[in-house]
């Protein structure tokens, strides 16, 4: 079981998986001249090795550590992008987009499908050939960007499926309710009093007797305090 897998709730099954795409690196210019110009350097020198003697032996040790040296730090400036790289995964649920990264330290990424309100593909002309690109989600609070996904168009449609069933579930018994309003010490009180439902409705979302602008959920007793969009 991934970690992903354990961050789960009740009734939330994962529907499309992905993580970033090596090929990354080929579209990080100063990456890939920086590897290209070591190259060239260190296969020089090796090279020259062989017929080389006394100084000029010398001078090509010196110029393969040199490259070996310029390229560790290089590389270890990097070493954020290259770790995501290697460890970076997201998912799609019927609820939400997940994703984490990292070796020591994990960084965690959460949003809710009912809070996005756009989705759009960032993808330059060497992205595109090797199927790879940013997936950009825009929310109420802001945006976020998911860089580098193998074969974003997959995911985004994923996305886009979810999304829509999401909204035909809102206002029914099968949208969870920890997903729509978390119990938490600044949920407002439960209510007390309002417009009892039939006697024996079942429990389900329904216009909120207090706020017509929102649902409130009956749980087949009386008004709870989870409320949502209406």
């Amino acid at each position: 079981m991934t970690q992903m897998d354990q961050q789960l709730q009740p009734g939330e099954v994962i529907t499309s998986r992905t993580r970033p795409s090596l090929f990354a690196l080929l579209a990080h210019p100063v990456m890939l001249a920086v590897l290209a110009v070591a190259g060239v350097m260190f296969l020089t020198a090796l090279f020259s090795l062989p017929g080389a003697t006394g100084n000029g032996r010398t001078s090509a040790l010196l110029l393969m550590l040199f490259v070996i040296a310029g390229l560790a730090v290089f590389l270890a400036r990097q070493a954020r992008f290259l770790v995501y790289l290697a460890t970076a995964h997201y998912v799609v649920t019927n609820y939400r987009v997940l994703g984490t990264w990292g070796l020591l330290r994990k960084t965690t990424l959460e949003v809710q499908l009912r809070g996005v309100t756009g989705a759009a593909i960032d993808q330059g002309v060497i992205e595109r050939a090797l199927r790879f690109g940013d997936l950009v989600l825009a929310t109420k609070a802001g945006s976020e960007r998911l860089v580098a996904l193998q074969d974003p168009r997959s995911f985004h449609g994923a996305i886009v499926r979810q999304m829509e069933d999401s909204r035909h579930l809102r206002g029914t018994a099968a949208y969870p309710l920890h997903l729509v309003t978390p119990p938490s010490s600044s949920a407002p009180p439960r209510p007390t009093s309002g417009q009892p439902m039939p006697p024996g409705t079942p429990a389900q979302w329904a216009p909120d007797p207090f706020n017509p602008r929102q649902l409130r959920y009956w749980d087949g007793d009386r008004w709870t305090d989870h409320t949502a969009e209406a």
